[in-house]
């Protein structure tokens, strides 16, 4: 365990540290999108992590909104190439969609790649840390318009599962060989109706999924430009799902012929907070229960 101005992680996030000055290899054509809020207490780690990735994207979008810390002066003040939106959501935002804000914020960003037109943008969350500094090397070398990497999220129950979810009727050799007996699990799965599958672990290889989550998502010039496809406005929605904007963005994509890939090669460390952090992307607990 490593401990970096008291945000701790794992061994394998010492790269951060040994951080080279001559590192000057661009990713040319490739740009990072960061939705954040309130991101004080650890966005200068998350900050050399970016500075120490090699390659090096050319430009980084920020996203900010209903921040009431140092969040937009800790961007403000950063030398690396970078851009700051910032907007105020609306007090009734969330009362039927607790994804409405978020969604606006990641459209927002959308948008702002269309206009730079990269070759790609890689939506990547600021408590989101890759754990190998080759990430964007990675994510782009492979001929796809989607592709995410796997990390760690917690869901319900607080359990934590790989941020993807695997169509259940995809083949058994499409799944991570996670339990034995899967396939009767499968079987009990549809008799309740559930469409997707979800795994705490997977192996190191592509794989082809239902959706997957936006932070870490890669995509191409194609599907950026694609006006079909965006993360806002959310229409027809079935809102008893809860279906995230990352999620309902990958469906959608589907919907209109892409393929939604997930690299269980590409490993990132996901930073765990507490019901105190309220971003409007994270269920609020006592609103749904009431």
């Amino acid at each position: 365990m490593i401990n970096i101005n008291g945000i701790k992680l794992e061994d394998r996030h010492k790269w951060i540290l040994e951080k080279n000055k001559s590192n000057k290899k661009i990713s040319k054509g490739t740009i990072l999108l960061v939705s954040t809020q309130n991101s004080g207490n650890h966005l200068n780690v998350w900050k050399k992590a970016i500075e120490s990735l090699y390659p090096l994207p050319e430009k980084i979008i920020f996203c900010e909104n209903d921040s009431t810390d140092e969040t937009r002066s800790l961007i403000n003040s950063w030398t690396f190439p970078h851009e700051l939106i910032s907007f105020k959501s609306k007090s009734n935002d969330i009362e039927k969609d607790i994804y409405k804000i978020v969604a606006k914020n990641r459209q927002l960003l959308l948008n702002r790649a269309k206009e730079i037109n990269p070759k790609f943008a890689i939506f990547i969350d600021d408590d989101v840390f890759p754990d190998d500094q080759n990430i964007i090397k990675t994510l782009i070398s492979y001929n796809s318009d989607i592709d995410g990497g796997a990390y760690l999220r917690y869901f319900e129950e607080d359990i934590p599962y790989i941020a993807s979810k695997w169509d259940i009727n995809a083949p058994l050799k499409q799944l991570p060989p996670i339990v034995p007996g899967l396939k009767n699990q499968i079987n009990e799965f549809k008799k309740k109706g559930n469409k997707y599958l979800m795994f705490y672990t997977c192996e190191n290889k592509l794989y082809r999924v239902a959706m997957t989550s936006a932070g870490c998502l890669c995509l191409s010039r194609k599907i950026i430009q694609d006006k079909r496809i965006n993360f806002f406005p959310r229409k027809n929605l079935n809102y008893q799902d809860l279906i995230s904007e990352d999620f309902g963005y990958c469906l959608l994509a589907k919907k209109f012929g892409y393929e939604v890939y997930l690299d269980g090669d590409i490993k990132l460390s996901h930073l765990k907070f507490g019901l105190e952090k309220k971003r409007p992307w994270i269920r609020i607990i006592s609103k749904l229960t009431k």
